[in-house]
């Protein structure tokens, strides 16, 4: 936010990436709140989603190419590990409200379906897990 300094969206921009709306101007909340883009404003499960899928396609690229890391580790199960782990701390950054809460819980529940499905070479079906349990 100090980088920003007294830039006109300073508080808008920090809304979208961390989620803290104290910084917005009343004028400008009135606006979003009028035009009905208010909710895009705070953290939702789609942000958590998105730097989640981000950061475990990042990792599981570069994975790929580490041939003894991925003896290791399959580059599956490192994107899994690195998209829970990016959950995770946006999920703090953001204040760890209820929504983000949600979908990290969620997050975790489907990497760990995966996680198991990585062993065997093959994805879960969905119905078989639940199946399962």
């Amino acid at each position: 936010m100090s980088t920003l300094g007294d830039a006109l969206y300073a508080g808008v921009i920090a809304a979208l990436v961390v989620g803290d709306q104290r910084s917005i101007a009343h004028d400008q909340w009135r606006v979003f709140t009028r035009t009905g883009v208010n909710h895009l404003l705070s953290i939702s499960g789609l942000h958590v989603t998105m730097i989640a899928a981000l950061a475990g396609w990042g990792v599981a690229s570069v994975w790929r190419r580490l041939p003894r890391q991925a003896e290791r580790l399959p580059a599956r199960q490192a994107g899994l590990a690195a998209a829970v782990l990016a959950a995770v701390a946006y999920a703090l950054l953001a204040g760890f409200q209820v929504p983000a809460q949600r979908t990290l819980f969620m997050l975790i529940v489907v990497a760990l379906a995966f996680w198991g499905g990585a062993n065997r070479g093959r994805s879960p079906r969905s119905w078989w897990r639940w199946r399962s349990c």
